[in-house]
């Protein structure tokens, strides 16, 4: 994963273009089954329109000794993306105005982009503004717009079940290693992990331009997605160190949630969890009032909350083999959780109105000592379990819930199936 990550990181990817293209065709090259869905320039999907592609051949600033200030050769971060192009010298003063630093980090170069109205910048480094001398400075930006297309990967693995597990990520940002790459290359081997298996659920993968891409995805899938996808993982920032973080939907007994709670947090492989309110990547797109898909966020630290995020610090220094294997490993006992937990799939459905009279069924004891045994526990458990039996919660989350363990529960909500005071729904 690192070594595709490091022929990843150089290559110069904005929204749309050769880049993304290339990056993609690099990632799934092993393949066959890619499909490409491309949205031409100027095509509307909701709000947005799909600008035109922008090329980037060249860019720097040199002081009038001859002196190189910055240039894309050192990294492609160094200009505002969809940057206009220019060729003209200017005085410090008028350099300033279209120079971008980061308002903390001194010595990183921040990524700054403007895709929906061109204006034409440079980033530098807070020290390197601090630095530089009165004089003549000549600033280039060769550019150029061309109309092209928004190009999104799907890659689908077909299972014995109809409903979907979908894991999407993004590569459309310049230079950023955890950010911008670990989530698409994390999410690439977990597809080379599956592949091959016999599966209960398809699987598909997404691969595009954050945002845009999302959005264009979901207006040719949302019909298809709102039908058949049963929960859905966003994945990004999975190189970087730090503890793994999750971003819910806003249903509290949405199952994709009820999977994060009881499966990634309850066993403290997750070790954040955020409400609805704190979602900063597709999730947003996906999980939105509509099309209302039950998609949550996935990170190993969670982006904006190190110092490292869309700037030159994110580099390939910031990312190990270790911590990609980290993620993959996360996602791979998720990927065998809902595979193997049945217990995550039963939802059990109330028959009767109210509690129903246990001590009939031979489940209440006929004289109350208070005294704690078996027949107590299981009596317990089978009024809570018919007390969450909405058709919402499943059985793993309910073990979750009152401290049993999932086979205890399965083993006593078969137990009232036979009595007819539940059903259990599978999916």
């Amino acid at each position: 994963m690192y070594e595709t990550l490091r022929t990843l990181f150089p290559i110069h990817r904005s929204l749309l273009g050769d880049g993304v293209n290339e990056s993609i065709e690099i990632l799934l090259h092993d393949f066959p089954e890619r499909v490409f869905l491309d949205f031409p320039s100027g095509s509307q999907v909701f709000s947005w329109t799909v600008p035109k592609e922008w090329h980037l051949r060249n860019a720097y600033i040199e002081f009038e000794d001859g002196t190189k200030i910055c240039s894309i050769s050192e990294t492609n971060l160094r200009v505002v993306q969809y940057s206009e192009p220019i060729d003209r010298w200017v005085t410090l003063d008028e350099l300033k105005e279209i120079i971008h630093v980061h308002p903390v980090e001194l010595d990183a170069i921040p990524y700054v982009t403007s895709y929906y109205q061109t204006q034409t910048g440079f980033c530098l480094t807070a020290t390197e503004l601090a630095n530089l001398k009165p004089g003549l400075y000549h600033i280039v930006i060769d550019s150029e717009f061309q109309d092209g297309a928004l190009r999104v990967a799907e890659v689908v693995f077909p299972g014995e079940s109809k409903k979907e597990i979908m894991f999407s990520s993004y590569l459309c940002h310049p230079s950023m290693a955890n950010n911008e790459l670990s989530g698409p290359v994390v999410l690439a081997e977990l597809a080379r992990c599956i592949r091959k298996r016999k599966n209960y659920y398809t699987y598909r993968f997404v691969f595009g331009s954050e945002t845009l891409g999302a959005l264009a995805y979901i207006s040719v899938m949302q019909s298809h997605l709102t039908t058949f996808l049963k929960a859905g993982f966003v994945a990004t920032c999975l190189g970087g160190p730090g503890d793994f973080s999750a971003v819910l939907t806003r249903s509290s007994t949405s199952w994709v949630n009820q999977v994060i709670t009881c499966i990634l947090s309850s066993t403290a492989r997750i070790k954040h969890v955020f409400g609805y309110m704190d979602r900063d990547s597709d999730e947003r797109q996906y999980a939105a009032g509509i099309p209302n898909l039950p998609v949550v966020g996935l990170s190993k630290t969670k982006p904006g909350t190190f110092r490292e995020y869309h700037t030159s610090l994110d580099d390939l220094t910031h990312v190990t083999e270790e911590q990609l294997n980290q993620s993959l490993n996360l996602l791979v006992h998720l990927y065998t959780e809902l595979e193997g937990n049945t217990a995550l799939r039963l939802k059990p459905k109330q028959t009767t109105v109210g509690e129903p009279f246990l001590q009939r069924f031979g489940l209440y004891p006929t004289l109350s000592t208070g005294s704690i045994s078996e027949f107590s526990r299981r009596q317990a458990a089978a009024r809570e379990i018919i007390g969450f039996s909405d058709g919402e919660h499943s059985l793993a989350y309910i073990a979750y819930l009152i401290g049993q363990t999932p086979q205890y529960v399965t083993e006593v909500a078969r137990e009232l199936v036979a009595l007819a005071l539940i059903e259990l729904e599978e999916g």
